[in-house]
């Protein structure tokens, strides 16, 4: 940084940001700003709060606030005055120059900060100004409230009269009621606010740590600020939309020959504030092929491969449960498998060991006399301590990955025993082939990588890879259980040999982790051959 002049005062690098400043002085700044990375932020964060105080004025305040009555007056005869009045004295003259000079800053800063204060508590000012204009709006020209709206949820989707609809499914707000959704609003103690623009309405959001309701958002037409949609979210993680339906588009109702209307079920929506397991109607029993496209599309996900997720059939259901599940991985399971209608999804933000696969112990311990010489020839050919430390991270995380593949078979295994493809079609089984036939491909690429990651170093150690006749089993299901112990064991003794974990080395370990892997990857990729049959051996 130039020491040439100090650092310029905040009003000085707005007056530059400005173009007010004298053109010698600016030269200065410019200078200095080239060489001074604190003031350049500085300068920055300045044209960034103006840039943001001047959208703020286009897409906020000119759409609510009324245009002034008249123009603003010129300044200048009265700026001319006040010049002539002070000329009168030599100090009044000395006094006038520097209030020239700053009062139009401090002005500007002001201004600035005031705006920037409006900018950063927009959003409730605006979602308040809005409700307000609105239920004016509706109580000075009342408009008919939509006679049917369409109400989805989770598992129902249905056009029904606004009348009919009760509290149990919408909790305290009305549906598509400005004034009911201003009340909820202001008599929240705690709220957060949004407003956006969403293809022509404003979507008013907003979310509360209180009550029933986690969350709603009421969309307003922007023209005459009449709500045409609505979404109310409960503390459940259940939710219901409803929005505006044109008489055209309701669905015609069966009328008897009495003419009375038989009105349509209840909407059911859980725990609002009573459970809807009195009005759900019964589902059909959930098949295998149901639990099977639900492990396909957390394996679409990843979500398959170590979090903390668990699958089971239950009756009608298939029951989805994660505990302490990443907030991101959460959110793509949620969206993958909520429109299905037979899924329920439980999730806990506790962690739990009993959901996660287990693994070896790892941490800092004091390895024995024999893998402390073994990791120094190991450092010595791979290259010196740095090279050596970068090839274990690899190895390690090669190996969880194949402990993860291994875990997901062995899950796949358990969940569809030996006789379950008798209750599959012909699709289903082909399907559940190509699942476990990807994960037994992944595993033994990654066999074939740890190959290529630990045979230089091993190699001048003596390990030679000992191939193991494979065994045979009678199903794929027994397959995946000698491949999960294969796995296993080449997990423990790479993470032995790079001492991360307590163990003996045994007789000629770089022979033995060769082996093993060479031995995983052929069982691997052997893995079930036969076709899509239940039943196909490895």
């Amino acid at each position: 940084m130039s020491n040439a002049m100090r650092h310029p005062e905040g009003e000085v690098l707005l007056r530059y940001a400005d173009g007010e400043l004298p053109a010698r002085q600016a030269r200065k700044i410019r200078s200095h700003l080239e060489s001074c990375w604190q003031c350049r932020t500085e300068l920055e964060d300045m044209q960034r709060v103006v840039g943001e105080c001047v959208r703020y004025r286009q897409n906020v305040l000119q759409r609510l606030l009324p245009p002034p009555p008249t123009r603003w007056r010129d300044l200048t005869p009265q700026f001319d005055d006040i010049d002539a009045s002070l000329a009168y004295g030599s100090w009044l003259a000395r006094l006038r120059r520097p209030m020239l000079t700053w009062v139009p800053v401090a002005a500007t800063v002001a201004v600035a900060w005031f705006v920037y204060n409006q900018l950063h508590n927009a959003p409730a000012v605006e979602a308040a100004a809005l409700l307000r204009k609105a239920v004016a709006t509706a109580d000075a020209a009342p408009a008919a409230r939509p006679r049917q709206v369409r109400i989805r949820t989770r598992q129902h989707s249905v056009v029904r009269p606004v009348a009919m609809i009760t509290s149990a499914e919408t909790g305290p707000l009305e549906p598509l009621s400005v004034r009911s959704y201003q009340q909820w609003h202001d008599g929240l103690a705690q709220k957060r606010d949004s407003v956006e623009a969403v293809a022509g309405n404003y979507a008013i959001r907003t979310s509360t740590d209180s009550g029933e309701l986690a969350e709603a958002t009421l969309q307003l037409r922007t023209n005459d600020l009449h709500p045409v949609q609505e979404r109310i979210e409960f503390r459940n993680h259940e939710w219901v939309e409803i929005e505006e339906v044109q008489e055209s588009a309701a669905p015609p109702v069966a009328v008897t020959a009495s003419n009375s209307v038989h009105p349509p079920a209840p909407l059911p929506i859980p725990d609002v504030p009573k459970s809807s397991d009195q009005f759900r109607q019964p589902a059909p029993a959930a098949t295998v092929g149901d639990e099977l496209s639900v492990l396909v599309a957390l394996h679409h996900l990843g979500a398959d491969l170590g979090d903390p997720v668990s699958v089971k059939r239950q009756g009608n259901q298939i029951l989805v449960a994660g505990v302490g599940v990443d907030p991101e991985r959460r959110r793509e399971i949620e969206q993958a498998l909520s429109p299905r209608p037979n899924v329920v999804l439980q999730f806990s933000d506790q962690d739990s060991a009993a959901t996660r696969p287990e693994k070896p112990v790892r941490g800092d311990f004091q390895p024995s006399a024999e893998i402390t010489a073994l990791q120094n020839l190991l450092q010595k050919h791979a290259g010196g301590r740095a090279d050596y430390e970068n090839l274990s991270t690899q190895a390690l995380d090669v190996s969880e990955s194949m402990m993860a593949r291994a875990w997901a078979l062995r899950r796949i295994a358990e969940r569809f025993p030996a006789g379950a493809s008798d209750e599959m079609t012909a699709s289903d089984r082909q399907v559940l082939h190509d699942l476990y036939r990807e994960h037994a491909g992944a595993l033994a690429q990654e066999a074939a990588q740890m190959e290529r990651l630990l045979k230089p170093v091993l190699a001048p150690l003596g390990g030679k890879a000992k191939r193991a006749p494979l065994g045979t089993a009678d199903s794929w299901q027994a397959g995946t259980e000698n491949l999960f112990t294969i796995a296993r064991r080449v997990d423990t003794l790479v993470a032995v040999m790079l001492g991360v974990a307590p163990g003996e080395p045994g007789r000629d370990l770089p022979s033995q982790v060769l082996s093993g892997l060479a031995q995983l990857r052929a069982s691997a990729e052997s893995y079930a051959p036969a076709g899509p049959s239940g039943e196909s051996k490895p």
